[in-house]
């Protein structure tokens, strides 16, 4: 399990040159799907010992899974509404992924939380001294450039790696107030991460636990003293009890934890002022202009898409658009000033783990989501609470994302199970096997285990529950083998695409072709590969310009890539252009409504609009499309385009010249 959490943190392989989402993702595979067939025992029956919480939690993910199967399979495009979008992979796999990283994470014992525990610091310290490489001497040469002047670890973008630092802060705060010599060197380096993401809402979590560590403290050793009858009221009790349990701050030595406190916040004072310095080095500016922007730019945007958002679940309100479907359910209903201060860039994720769910699994899923974070919470116990409730507010404002989303279900799970008693018949690795009440009809002997509220109990025992905690091993070993399959399934497949596009930049077109063939075979899903077989193509047309079968075959496979994704409007804009570059005009203009009926403002499908109309003898249609361009692109080449629709011929007329208005 802590290997598993520290492989996740760190899963980029920077010198195989696949990006951080193909190992993040396989990695993701790998944790969480194993873990189904503990989810589906978790609730099946309640098991001695456990939060009696857990089991209607693991219902409600259960069940939240089956709603997002549901909505997936009804969808517009099912195969990529289970995957996902490429580069992002959060389809129903992701979903799936989560619920079992979630029931992993509550097979784990007392010792196990607290390996838990430092395998994610671990993982996030990683990241922090990545950062801290690529802000000082610069890691571009063994593949970790940062993210235009930020620092982002192994995860990709600055926004995840502030996220990871800052929750592990949580962790570590408990740790440094009671031994302060071990941790306050990780402590340093988690803040230094989190200032060198630049991201202002880890930022402002770091700022908020180095002021509320040492209050906490103080208020535990109130609290303590009011048990000896000595001070504070209830509300002070019942804050000390909050702040004291999310951070594992201790409670009962009075006030001796207050020195390990002020050196939590004076350690975290210093990493969050060496993260600022630390670009300075580098002559950098680009954390000083993140962390300057406006409120406006930063959550403008985001507040719009999820208004957006808000209108793509009236039209599909019961279970969604699918899962990972937000970008096809809501890039039609951006208005026109929205896509001319942005250049046609849309939201392919909410930005907002509930707005996402809302408008992929409908109100359902998002009921039964919620209902399962209450029934986790109420059972949550220690720092990884802390942990999970940092990354779920970075969550309610950024992506979703293949390592910290998992981590969050995870370190959920290993919260919830905590203080309960060792379980007869549990399987190795410290799986707890559900046992059956009385009233199960189980047949064979009887044991004693500890129940809810710590009263013993009688519990079955023998044969059906050992029968049961053999198939719970064969079905977790039959998941593990399709996840590894499916993680090296996609590993292969994006290999082979970025091995076709080096091809490609080489001119060596047997050997692109080769590695895109193999990509389209592996990855059925997904329209990139497509793409690159049509890239692959035009390879062979510009070797041998005056033949048309290289164009016809990539006009194809770009029909191919708009079919595996039928929302996508620039795969459609792709086949309208080819389309026209074959003179069959009619085909083109079908192509090119397609993509404007997706997204009605794209500036380059009305620009293929008008020049269609144009080669069709129609100028009243082409002026009609040349000023809705204007409208969007306000440019004087726009305005010279509709100008040339009375004025000029159009490039694609016929050689006895084109007609004018």
């Amino acid at each position: 399990m802590a290997v598993a959490v520290v492989v996740l943190s760190v899963a980029w392989v920077p010198v195989a040159k696949l990006g951080p989402w193909p190992p993040e993702a396989a990695a993701a595979l790998v944790v969480g799907l194993p873990g189904l067939p503990l989810l589906v025992a978790r609730a099946r029956g309640r098991t001695a010992g456990r939060p009696a919480g857990e089991r209607w939690a693991a219902r409600a993910l259960l069940a939240w899974l089956a709603v997002g199967l549901v909505s997936a399979l009804a969808s517009q495009r099912p195969g990529l509404a289970v995957v996902g979008l490429f580069n992002q992979g959060t389809g129903w796999l992701f979903m799936a992924v989560l619920g079992g990283a979630w029931a992993i994470g509550t097979a784990v014992g007392r010792p196990g939380r607290r390996l838990v525990g430092t395998a994610l610091v671990t993982g996030a310290v990683a990241n922090a001294v990545v950062a801290v490489g690529q802000m000082t001497v610069g890691l571009g040469r063994v593949g970790l450039p940062g993210y235009g002047g930020q620092a982002d670890g192994f995860l990709g973008n600055p926004v995840f790696l502030g996220g990871l630092e800052a929750a592990a802060l949580v962790i570590m705060a408990g740790r440094l107030v009671r031994r302060p010599r071990r941790a306050w060197l990780p402590t340093l380096l988690l803040a230094a991460g989190v200032a060198l993401s630049g991201e202002r809402l880890s930022m402002l979590i770091a700022v908020a636990l180095a002021l509320v560590v040492p209050s906490a403290t103080w208020l535990a050793g109130s609290d303590g003293d009011q048990v000896r009858g000595v001070g504070a009221g209830r509300g002070s009790r019942l804050a000390a009890r909050l702040a004291a349990g999310a951070a594992d701050l201790p409670a009962s030595n009075g006030r001796s934890g207050l020195p390990g406190a002020g050196l939590f916040t004076v350690t975290v004072g210093a990493g969050l002022a060496a993260g600022v310095a630390l670009p300075l080095l580098r002559a950098s500016n680009a954390l000083a202009n993140k962390l300057s922007a406006t409120a406006e730019a930063t959550f403008g945007d985001r507040l719009h898409a999820w208004l957006e958002g808000a209108r793509a679940v009236l039209h599909a309100p019961l279970i969604g658009s699918g899962p990972g479907q937000f970008g096809a359910a809501t890039e039609a209903l951006f208005p026109r000033w929205f896509v001319r201060a942005h250049q046609g860039q849309i939201f392919t994720d909410a930005h907002n783990i509930g707005v996402e769910y809302a408008v992929t699994t409908g109100l359902v899923g998002l009921a039964l989501l919620v209902a399962f974070a209450v029934a986790a919470v109420r059972s949550g116990r220690g720092p990884l609470v802390g942990f999970a409730a940092v990354l779920l507010a970075v969550e309610l404002v950024e992506p979703l994302n293949p390592v910290l989303t998992p981590l969050l279900f995870l370190a959920a799970g290993a919260a919830a199970g905590a203080g309960r008693a060792a379980l007869p018949g549990s399987v190795p690795g410290g799986a707890d096997v559900p046992v059956a009440s009385h009233g199960d009809g189980w047949q064979g002997g009887e044991a004693l285990a500890t129940g809810a509220g710590g009263m013993p109990e009688r519990v079955p025992a023998g044969r059906p529950v050992r029968a049961r905690s053999r198939l719970l091993v064969v079905a977790t070993g039959l998941a593990g083998l399709l996840a590894v399959a499916g993680a090296a399934d996609l590993l292969v497949g994006v290999d082979a695409m970025v091995r076709s596009h080096a091809a490609l930049v080489d001119t060596s077109h047997a050997a692109a072709l080769a590695d895109a063939r193999l990509a389209v075979r592996v990855l059925p899903a997904w329209p990139e590969p497509a793409q690159a077989m049509a890239s692959v193509e035009l390879l062979g047309r510009q070797a041998s310009p005056t033949a048309p079968t290289p164009l016809e075959r990539a006009a194809r496979w770009e029909q191919v890539a708009a079919a595996r994704d039928p929302a996508d409007a620039p795969a459609w804009l792709a086949t309208a252009e080819m389309e026209l570059q074959l003179h069959r005009l009619a085909t083109a203009r079908r192509y090119a409504l397609a993509a404007q009926a997706r997204y009605p403002w794209g500036a380059g499908t009305l620009r293929l609009l008008g020049s269609i109309s144009l080669a069709e003898h129609r100028p009243s249609a082409a002026r009609r499309w040349f000023s809705l361009l204007v409208r969007v692109q306000p440019r004087p080449d726009v305005a010279q385009l509709m100008a040339g629709a009375c004025a000029q011929t159009s490039p694609f007329a016929a050689p006895t010249g084109a007609p004018r208005c």
